[in-house]
């Protein structure tokens, strides 16, 4: 399995987002023409990323990277057969989502809805393929960016429009909260490489900062995630946005 292979179920949906856009605006009111675009792009990353799991188990080879010797300071994309097939299970069940509400969306906002969907799976992905912090941090945040534009899809209802804000601000004091935790991971080992980073951190056990570090990362993740007991954001975003969007949730 080759990086590019590896790459390709993301950047497939990467360059396809602003695609939807353009032809969104183009095409404004034939939903169908724009559904389909969107379908089939969601198919080729589901394809994919199935072709992807044989070819590990045919070549019995446990993972695949973009970089297989990256330096402990540099970000990388990692993929193995559990992230292969949870990426496979999760692009078949959100093609699920998109036929069943392809018919149901107002034809002057499928364009922006099918942009947000393909923006949110592709850093759902690029979480599951990560392998530092600093990478899934950044994917993460870009899922969380879509989730808020969702939970207030249906800006002209008052109650959605107050539930992406108190999502907004609970996400945002969890973004903060991971910050602190990462620079105070890479201060003590100079890295945020999983591999690097697990063996650093087994050498510094008893350090006073490495428990309040991911103490910290347990309540940022928890605040943005919704976990009991910092789901209070959780049943009016879930309300507000639309009913499709509350399986990503």
């Amino acid at each position: 399995m080759t990086p590019s292979q590896l790459l390709g179920v993301l950047i497939i949906s990467t360059l396809s987002t602003p695609l939807i856009g353009l032809l969104g605006r183009r095409i404004r009111r034939d939903r169908l023409l724009v559904s389909a675009f969107a379908i089939s792009i969601l198919s080729c990353s589901l394809i994919l990323s199935v072709l992807s799991l044989f070819s590990l188990i045919h070549e019995d080879v446990m993972l695949a990277a973009f970089n297989d010797n990256p330096l402990p300071e540099r970000p990388n994309l990692r993929a193995d057969l559990l992230s292969i097939y949870m990426a496979a299970v999760f692009l078949g069940i959100c093609l699920l989502i998109l036929l069943s509400s392809a018919k149901f969306i107002d034809r002057n906002r499928v364009a922006t809805y099918f942009s947000l969907i393909l923006g949110m799976i592709t850093s759902m992905i690029g979480v599951l393929f990560s392998e530092d912090f600093f990478t899934l941090f950044i994917f993460w945040e870009a899922m969380c960016i879509c989730s808020y534009t969702f939970t207030s899809f249906n800006k002209e209802r008052g109650e959605a429009v107050e539930a992406g804000y108190k999502y907004l601000i609970m996400s945002g004091a969890g973004a903060v909260t991971i910050l602190f935790a990462l620079s105070f991971l890479y201060g003590l080992t100079g890295t945020l490489n999983f591999r690097y980073l697990s063996e650093s951190l087994s050498q510094a056990e008893e350090n006073f900062v490495v428990h309040i570090a991911i103490l910290m990362l347990l309540v940022g993740f928890g605040l943005q995630a919704g976990v009991v007991p910092f789901h209070t954001w959780l049943p009016d975003a879930l309300c507000a946005a639309p009913s499709e969007i509350s399986a990503f949730f």
